[in-house]
């Protein structure tokens, strides 16, 4: 069984996630040229909206809400964690060394 997780860790757990989401919104709207004007047009929100997004009090910053603005970005959002990235890098060691050796069985007809 999982142990109690600390308050204030699950505190610092979401600010780091919101954090994460804040910047890379920031940068793709810098690489757009979409302002936060454009962005609150394109949500169909308000101006105050988008500004409270961006702060440090942005606790109802929600998945619908993130997919929506990477949509309106022309992004795709998608969610990982380190477990999922390591499982992740093995597959795409395996399909790399399968491809440069071919006695390594094809792992993908396993799949099925």
């Amino acid at each position: 069984m999982a142990r109690a997780i600390p308050h204030d860790e699950m505190i610092a757990a979401e600010e780091a996630v919101i954090a994460d989401a804040q910047f890379v919104i920031h940068n793709l709207m810098a690489d757009a040229g979409v302002s936060r004007a454009d962005l609150a047009r394109e949500l169909g929100v308000s101006d105050a909206r988008v500004t409270q997004m961006f702060s440090d009090d942005a606790n109802n910053l929600t998945l619908r809400t993130l997919a929506r603005i990477f949509r309106v970005l022309g992004q795709e959002c998608r969610i990982t964690c380190d477990r999922w990235d390591a499982l992740l890098a093995a597959s795409r060691e395996i399909e790399t060394v399968s491809e440069e050796d071919p006695s390594v069985p094809d792992q993908s007809s396993a799949r099925a």
